[in-house]
């Protein structure tokens, strides 16, 4: 799996975006639908959202729970120790199913990106359990 964070730029407004070579039949991205969807806030103040996401995570890699879930407004991660399954909450037939601790990586590769100074032209990708910037 390959994923592509990158700013978009409108009207002088760059808010982050995100495309991965994980598409389903229907053209849908669920990784990525699950990162972009902000609720309708500021992509800054989603933060708090990703850090939850990240200690469900943590606690069922840890062994302190069987499983969890995370949900945002429209997209949902449920997760055990070994697979994470992305679901739309309005089409459960809507989903993809990745390793938790890929879930994981890439939740920390977006936050940092959340946090980086946006620039338009710069674009991120992580493949895989590993980053690499161009």
């Amino acid at each position: 799996m390959k994923i592509t964070f990158y700013w978009c730029d409108n009207n002088n407004l760059l808010y982050p975006l995100c495309n991965s070579n994980m598409t389903n039949q229907d053209g849908v991205d669920p990784i990525c639908c699950l990162l972009m969807d902000d609720g309708g806030i500021p992509y800054n103040e989603t933060l708090s959202w990703i850090q939850d996401g990240l200690k469900e995570i943590n606690s069922v890699l840890n062994g302190e729970q069987l499983s969890s879930s995370w949900s945002r407004e429209a997209w949902e991660a449920s997760f055990t120790k070994s697979l994470s399954k992305i679901y739309s909450l309005y089409d459960e037939s809507c989903f993809e199913e990745i390793s938790t601790k890929d879930l994981k990586e890439i939740l920390n590769a977006w936050c940092e990106f959340l946090t980086s100074k946006p620039l338009p032209k710069e674009k991120v990708f992580w493949c895989n359990n590993q980053e690499e910037k161009s």
